[in-house]
């Protein structure tokens, strides 16, 4: 900004020496020179006033703008009517403000969709970060660590404080330190039984099976089986087998059913062969 102001006064500058010299050349008396002088340093000066004044608020208007999104106010905007260089300046970080925004609000939503499953849970449930201070406790975790309910709130306090059973305590660390390992065999487990399932139902004529990313379910469809409640109630009453009906999560999930493969290979097997004596395949 120092530049654009030393700029703009060196070329008024310049064309007030070109206005005295083109008068002096000309023929004009040296008051006359030294008039044209004196209004061309002084249309410089004003000038350089009037953009050190604009800069300076438009400098302020960055701060501000800065500081609104360091104290999370993500709302605030730069004026959209500036011009000149300044302009894809304040469209960019509107830009990136408005991104942040979107993404916070995201973000914000999911955390309360979770918060709001983790309350209704009848489980007792407790959310504790590395240093095992409590993040988030549901009201049935409350029940058993506060009966009477006359203990402040756990969240923020140490877990040891708000436990207060060693023996539990210590269980829930090894939980934290072992946990990832358990969770990666379970992912493996998980994966090769969904790997056998779908490569076998795939292998059943009129049978189409998708294999899912990160759930422990399957859907399939059966060709012929447009009511999926009517088609697993004989599955139960005829084969003991025992699939979700699609319909009962959506009206989009009408003829299919879900499978389950959260079991041994030799479970899962003796699940496709009822269903291949059910389909006449067997």
């Amino acid at each position: 900004m120092t530049g654009i102001r030393s700029t703009l006064l060196a070329a008024l500058v310049a064309v007030a020496a070109a206005a005295a010299l083109g008068a002096w050349l000309g023929g004009a008396s040296a008051r006359v020179v030294v008039a044209a002088v004196a209004a061309g340093l002084l249309a410089a000066a004003l000038a350089r006033v009037w953009l050190g004044r604009v800069l300076a608020e438009r400098a302020a208007a960055v701060r501000r703008f800065a500081g609104a999104q360091r104290e999370g106010r993500l709302e605030a905007r730069l004026p959209g009517t500036w011009s000149g260089e300044l302009r894809p300046i304040a469209e960019s970080l509107n830009e990136m403000a408005a991104t942040l925004e979107a993404r916070l609000r995201s973000s914000d939503a999911r955390s309360a969709r979770l918060e709001a499953v983790i309350e209704a849970m009848e489980e007792a449930v407790l959310v504790v970060d590395g240093a095992e201070r409590v993040l988030l406790a549901n009201p049935r975790l409350r029940e058993l660590v506060s009966p009477s309910g006359g203990e402040p709130a756990p969240e923020g306090r140490a877990l040891l404080e708000v436990v207060r059973q060693t023996e539990v305590v210590d269980g829930l660390r090894a939980a934290l330190r072992k946990g990832e390992a358990v969770i990666a065999q379970d992912v493996q487990r998980y994966r090769r039984a969904r790997d056998f399932l779908v490569g076998e139902l795939r292998k059943i004529p009129g049978v189409e099976a998708a294999s899912p990313d990160g759930t422990m379910y399957a859907f399939l469809r059966i060709e012929g089986e447009a009511d999926s409640l009517a088609f697993c109630k004989r599955l139960v009453r005829e084969q003991g087998l025992g699939l979700a009906p699609g319909s009962a999560f959506g009206p989009e999930g009408e003829g299919f059913v879900r499978w389950c493969f959260a079991a041994g290979e030799e479970r899962l097997a003796e699940g496709v062969l009822r269903l291949r004596r059910a389909l006449g395949s067997a």
